[in-house]
């Protein structure tokens, strides 16, 4: 027992972690610490989970957007070489701000006591895809605004 939190700050006796991707509960409300399947408690599922999530959204978008580039530079090789540049460039994007989004969520939530539920991570890789999307305008510059 946390004196500070003035509860138990472990995770329930008899929890495991979830198994990936773990979508089956909306665990949202007062009792979603006293849940035992399909919450995270501990950093490294937190992490894993938004790192495994955020490559496969990624992977999607930056997958279309090389298959667009394929499809418009079909006849050359270049067409070959873009899919599979955009293909690795979202594994890397992916990885790398998962990783880090993926950090700063477990630290917020282990400094909370709080557990996560498992569709949150999901939530934050398509928040980041969103991002990445939105700032991909290429119009947008500061002598428009």
């Amino acid at each position: 027992m946390d004196f500070f939190a003035g509860r138990d700050t472990s995770p329930p006796p008899g929890y495991y972690s979830p198994s990936w991707p773990a979508l089956r509960n909306w665990v949202i409300g007062p009792q979603s610490d006293k849940r035992l399947t399909d919450v995270l408690w501990y950093k490294g599922d937190i992490v894993a989970f938004v790192v495994i999530w955020s490559v496969i959204s990624f992977s999607v978008l930056y997958g279309l957007a090389g298959l667009w580039a394929y499809i418009v530079f079909f006849r050359s090789k270049l067409g070959v070489i873009l899919l599979l540049a955009f293909c690795a460039a979202g594994l890397f994007a992916g990885a790398s701000s998962g990783a880090v989004v993926g950090i700063i969520l477990a630290s917020i939530y282990n400094a909370g006591y709080f557990g996560m539920a498992t569709w949150i991570p999901l939530a934050w890789a398509l928040i980041q895809v969103l991002v990445c999307l939105i700032s991909s305008d290429a119009d947008l510059s500061l002598t428009t605004l």
